[in-house]
C-alpha cells in the first residue's frame, strides 16, 4: 500500500507542480533503446551479485545476466509537459 500512496504522490506533484500533462506508470523498456553507460551499470550489476552472495548469502539475481535484468524491469514514470514537445524517436512522441 506503501508503494501505491507513493506513486499517488509522485503522479499528484508531476500534474500540479511541474505541469505535466500526460502521466503514466509501470512502463516496460523497448529493447530498441540504447543503453546509456551499459558497461558500469553491467560492473555495478555482478558488483551487487558478488557482495549479496558473499557478504549475506543469499543469491539475488540467480543466473539472470544484466540484460535479462533491463529487460523484466519497469520504468515507473514517464511524463510529459505541454511546454516540452517530445524529440522524434522519444517514446512519448506519437508518429501520425
Amino acid at each position: 500500500m506503501k508503494v501505491e500512496i507513493a506513486e499517488s504522490v509522485i503522479m499528484s506533484w508531476l500534474r500540479h507542480a511541474q505541469g505535466c500533462v500526460v502521466t503514466q506508470m509501470n512502463w516496460k523498456p523497448s529493447p530498441t533503446w540504447a543503453v546509456a553507460r551499459e558497461r558500469e551499470l553491467n560492473q555495478a550489476f555482478d558488483a551487487v551479485r558478488s557482495f549479496a552472495g558473499e557478504a549475506i548469502g543469499v543469491h539475488i539475481f540467480k543466473r539472470c545476466e544484466f540484460r535479462q535484468f533491463l529487460r523484466q524491469t519497469e520504468i515507473e514514470d514517464r511524463h510529459a509537459r505541454a511546454t516540452e514537445p517530445p524529440r522524434s524517436g522519444d517514446p512519448r512522441s506519437v508518429d501520425t
